[in-house]
């Protein structure tokens, strides 16, 4: 398998991941900001989530970053740079890695989840950490395999589906065969 196909791969990878994740954030924020008044949970008090709508950004952002580099890498186009796609990686990485540590760093407002799994909201919070965990693995697989494909092609000015002639192709004059000789068109 080549590089091309597993760095596609792991863009259609980020983006349904991006989606699921975007879709678990979007349910968390409705959630929280609407809280039945018998919910033990905050005593029924809608409450805010500080981490979520960062998630929410995070996804939507790696879904539309996903999207057109999956154009771009298909359709072959050269509108984009190994350079370029590096420097969108780079963007990213620093909102998975603050919704990352983030959600490590405030034992507080979740807690340890492992005790609550009897609750649908316990486990929604479980998966979406997951997802966000996951998200981040791919942003820095790709990166990686980025880095290494300018390497291996020494040039980070390459297109970011990494081939490319510099030799455009020129039409070649067909020929057929004629009675017993080759005629040029």
């Amino acid at each position: 398998m080549s590089a091309y196909t597993v760095r596609l791969n792991l863009y259609i990878l980020l983006c349904l991941s991006s989606v699921v994740l975007l879709g678990l954030a979007g349910k968390r924020l409705n959630y929280t900001r609407n809280l039945p008044p018998n919910d033990p949970l905050n005593n029924g008090k809608p409450f805010h989530d500080p981490i979520i709508p960062e998630i929410v950004v995070t996804s939507i952002l790696s879904f539309l970053w996903s999207i057109f580099i999956i154009i771009v890498m298909y359709q072959r186009h050269e509108l984009l740079s190994l350079r370029g796609e590096l420097l969108g990686l780079v963007f990213l990485l620093p909102f998975y890695f603050a919704g990352a540590i983030g959600v490590l760093q405030k034992p507080q407002l979740w807690g340890n989840l492992f005790w609550c799994h009897q609750y649908w909201q316990c486990r929604l919070l479980t998966v979406l950490v997951a997802f966000a965990w996951m998200n981040t693995a791919i942003v820095l697989v790709l990166f990686t395999l980025s880095v290494v494909t300018a390497l291996a092609l020494s040039d980070f000015s390459y297109p970011v589906h990494g081939r490319y002639d510099p030799h455009p192709m020129r039409e070649v004059n067909a020929v057929s065969p004629v009675g017993d000789h080759w005629q040029e068109h």
